[in-house]
This record gives C-alpha cells, structure tokens and sequence, in this order.
C-alpha cells in the first residue's frame, strides 16, 4: 500500500514535514515556530512507524518540555487513532494500539528523569520513596545552600571572604549571597 494511502493527512503536510514523518535514518530534529505543525509531525511519524512495523504506541518514549504539551500530545495521538479508526474500524492492529495508549509513556524530561531514578534508587544513591521537593521546601533548601556558599566558616578555607566567592573577587557576605539569589531566580 502506497504510503500516502496508509496515512489520509499525508497531502495536508509540508515537504518538509513529509520528509521528517518519513526519515528512517537515525536521528532526527525537528526544529520549527510555534503553530508550524511540529506535533502533528510527531504523531505522523508514530503513526508511520506503528503502521510499517506493527509496533506499539507503548513501545515508544514521547518526551516534551511540560505537562500541557505531553497532555496535548496524548489528546493528538487518541484523535489521530480514534479518526483511523473510523476509516478502518476492521482494523484490530489499530484499536489495540487505542487501549494501550493510557501506558503509553507520554511525558515530561523531568517525569521521565524521576521515573529512571526510581526504577534506579540504589545506583543513584537516594531513597526508594523520595519525593520532588515543593516550592516551599525547594526555596529553603536554596537558601541553606546559598548560606553554605556564602558562609566565611566554608569548608573551603576562605581566609577573610565571603566563603567561596572570594576567589573570583567578590568580597562580604551580602554582595555574594544577594548575587547567587540572584542568579538562582
């Protein structure tokens, strides 16, 4: 079947876009404006790969920067399933791949770091029930680590500096601890 055939939107994409949802070889990046049609690049080239190898939607790690995009990206893939399937409700590959949607791992860089360093506590060195700090608890721990690094008694050995900050020229403890606070916003 011509590729075109297996994928109704193929004549709505850009030769661009066709060429990045057809690409098989090797990495690629898809670098474009807001509202170019990147997603609905990504969900075609899912969609190809599901379609040409009879993978799984499962089988696969979407990873976007936040929560909205993942959730967009789960709520584009599901439309893009459930209209194929409306064209070829016979097609039992594809309405497998709607039930599996739900495990499929659709997420954010930072939800994917925290699930490989649970599946990985011991190599990582932490708890197997650690949490992700609030804001409250995240604004304290910075203001203790800015303490530490601006403290004179620093294990470091600064002789009469702002603790570590004295080596790149800054001098009393307000101005350094004020310049990390600031950088740390």
């Amino acid at each position: 079947m011509e590729f075109s055939q297996c994928f109704p939107i193929w004549n709505k994409l850009t030769p661009q876009q066709q060429m990045a949802v057809q690409n098989r070889g090797g990495k690629l990046l898809v670098s474009a404006a807001a509202g170019s049609g990147k997603t609905k690049v990504l969900v075609e080239r899912l969609f190809a790969h599901i379609a040409e190898t009879h993978c799984h939607v499962d089988d696969f790690l979407i990873i976007s920067y936040t929560k909205a995009a993942a959730a967009e990206l789960r709520a584009r893939i599901s439309s893009a399933l459930s209209e194929r399937l409306s064209e070829r409700p016979g097609d039992r590959h594809l309405r497998r791949q709607l039930g599996l949607l739900g495990s499929a791992r659709i997420q954010t860089v930072h939800a994917f770091c925290q699930s490989l360093i649970r599946e990985h506590f011991t190599l990582c060195g932490v708890e197997p029930d650690f949490r992700l700090a609030d804001e409250t608890q995240r604004q304290l721990l910075l203001e203790q680590a800015l303490q530490i690094v601006t403290d004179c008694s620093c294990p470091f050995g600064c002789p009469s500096c702002a603790g570590p900050m004295g080596e790149i020229g800054m001098t009393g403890k307000r101005t350094a601890y004020e310049l990390l606070r600031e950088l740390t916003r």
